[in-house]
């Protein structure tokens, strides 16, 4: 990352790099065995189990109303407690829920965009900061939909990634050159919120958190993350659930 600050054009080598291994041949009847088992039984069996998992999860479903699409999105801003992020903005979408009077269970999408410290090595050495992720997340209401405001908890867990260009790309021993790379990790997070107006066709939602993003110590590049590490933060969110 030095080397993308200060426009070095020394070539450097990525660490770790592996090289790959030969693979044993397999026999050719028992290949074509085996494709013609998944063909036939396997992938319709998984196919069809996947479809009807999926297919549980849409919908609302109150005491006197039902939708059967739900669709919740939401905007937050996130403000990391330590290391070079100055701040984290995400939308997100969940395609896939299901909710009832006390419970909402669906799997979420987000990104958005991560700005940096100033005066940091990450400022220097990279621009156009972003992440995306996906999970799982829950919420446990307190009030049922009777009453127009509905608190409760909730709770998420899932895959992020942070990614970013090099502001002067990285060259390589060998001629190749890096211009943007990424770490991966884990992101968890647990707030409270207070939802409007559950059971009509357009709701709303407010909600504050604390979470934690757990980043692995090696970049998609193969470079050793000395920079970049787990961070916890706090977030603000503003949202609304459309039901149809």
């Amino acid at each position: 990352m030095k080397s993308a600050a200060s426009g070095d054009k020394t070539p450097i080598e990525a660490t770790n790099s592996e090289e790959a291994g030969a693979k044993e041949s397999h026999d050719s009847v028992a290949a074509s065995m085996a494709s013609e088992i998944a063909d036939e039984v396997a992938f319709p069996l998984v196919e069809g189990f996947i479809s009807g998992f999926l297919g549980i999860f849409h919908g609302s479903y109150y005491k006197d109303v039902k939708f059967p699409w739900h669709f919740p999105l939401d905007v937050d801003y996130s403000s990391p407690l330590k290391g070079n992020i100055q701040n984290i903005t995400r939308f997100s979408l969940l395609p896939l829920s299901i909710e009832n009077e006390k419970w909402l269970l669906g799997f979420y999408f987000n990104g958005g965009t991560v700005n940096m410290k100033n005066d940091t090595l990450p400022s220097a050495a990279t621009r156009n900061g972003w992440t995306v992720g996906a999970g799982i997340l829950i919420r446990r209401y307190l009030i049922s939909t009777d009453k127009s405001l509905n608190p409760y908890f909730t709770a998420r867990v899932g895959w992020q990634s942070l990614n970013w260009d090099y502001r002067n790309p990285i060259v390589l021993i060998g001629g190749d050159t890096i211009s943007r790379d990424r770490l991966e990790g884990c992101d968890s997070y647990a707030g409270v919120g207070l939802a409007f107006m559950r059971d009509k066709p357009i709701s709303g939602f407010v909600e504050v958190g604390y979470g934690g993003t757990f980043l692995r110590d090696q970049t998609a590049q193969d470079f050793s993350d000395n920079v970049f590490h787990d961070y916890d933060y706090y977030t603000v969110k503003i949202g609304l659930s459309l039901k149809f």
